[in-house]
């Protein structure tokens, strides 16, 4: 019994000096999804404060492909050192598994959550030459032209996608689905016309619409986004089944030791906090959520039920 005491307060000590010492070389941060979102700016700002508190870099590397599955792959199989993080989103982290088989990693357990970052609803968009100016003209339009408008998204099984399958079969509609590589090709798509509407976010939406090259129409979640306040909520426009809000967090791979994990979610609460971020994300409407690793596990163990069920209304299918 005291020789099991002894080695538990060895490794114990042992993770602690590790912990004192990290990081000693630049952490590496996988997106699993395209350049130009929000996940490159955030990762970016809070990069900053990484920086700035351990004098090494927290170094991007994109990872997109396969709903997420490319990059948490590449998480989930890393060495629990520190050095490889996880920047996920619940499109990627718990909609994407959910349209794979077989997923080559549990989403739960083969990660430690580190600290949550972001939380955001999604804009309905239209192209500003498309005479709707409400969701009910839009729809009216759709009846009135069965399977000729198209609708424009980031990729099949993303969140954004699904939200958007739920208004088609709120409102008995069929618009044809249309997949970009990335959100930057989804805008232009939408803004030259080659798609008629899609579901964006408010962080990466709000210059196009403030220069009037994107009308949004509703947002998703319970309340309007303090950044375009006059856009009614689903709920207001008639359609209160249609929702989907995304959040995003930090993870690492599973067996993190917890003297590490600490010393992340201390920087990374830090970086949320500082009055770069906290503007630059409200600024666009985005709230900034600062929490521990538990309160993230939390978050996802919500989640996963709420999308297994929006992906059962929605029949989506992987590629």
């Amino acid at each position: 019994m005291k020789f099991a005491f002894a080695l538990v307060l060895l490794f114990s000590l042992a993770g602690a000096a590790r912990a004192q010492d990290y990081p000693s070389r630049p952490v590496r941060i996988v997106l699993p999804f395209p350049p130009g979102g929000t996940g490159e700016l955030f990762t970016r700002l809070l990069g900053n404060k990484f920086q700035e508190m351990t004098g090494q870099p927290l170094v991007p590397d994109y990872r997109p492909g396969a709903t997420g599955i490319i990059g948490s792959t590449a998480v989930a199989k890393s060495a629990p050192d520190g050095y490889t993080l996880l920047y996920a989103s619940n499109s990627s982290h718990v909609v994407g598994p959910m349209l794979v088989s077989p997923v080559p990693y549990d989403p739960v357990k083969d990660f430690t959550p580190i600290a949550p970052t972001t939380r955001y609803p999604f804009l309905m968009v239209v192209n500003p030459a498309f005479p709707a100016k409400t969701v009910a003209e839009f729809v009216a339009a759709a009846k009135a032209r069965p399977g000729e408008l198209n609708y424009g998204s980031a990729g099949l099984g993303s969140a954004p996608q699904l939200s958007t399958e739920l208004l088609l079969r709120a409102a008995g509609i069929k618009v044809v689905h249309v997949a970009y590589k990335g959100p930057a090709a989804l805008q232009l798509a939408l803004m030259t016309g080659e798609v008629q509407m899609s579901f964006d976010t408010p962080g990466t939406a709000r210059a196009h619409v403030l220069a009037g090259k994107m009308r949004p129409l509703a947002v998703t979640g319970s309340h309007r986004s303090s950044s375009l306040p006059d856009v009614p909520t689903f709920a207001e426009a008639g359609y209160p089944g249609v929702e989907g809000e995304i959040w995003q967090g930090i993870f690492g791979p599973a067996g993190l030791p917890p003297p590490i994990v600490r010393r992340l979610n201390d920087i990374f609460v830090q970086g949320v906090a500082s009055k770069d971020f906290q503007e630059r994300t409200r600024g666009v409407g985005i709230e900034p959520v600062q929490g521990t690793g538990e309160e993230l596990a939390a978050e996802l163990a919500r989640d996963i039920p709420r999308w297994q069920r929006i992906v059962a209304e929605t029949g989506a299918k992987a590629q």
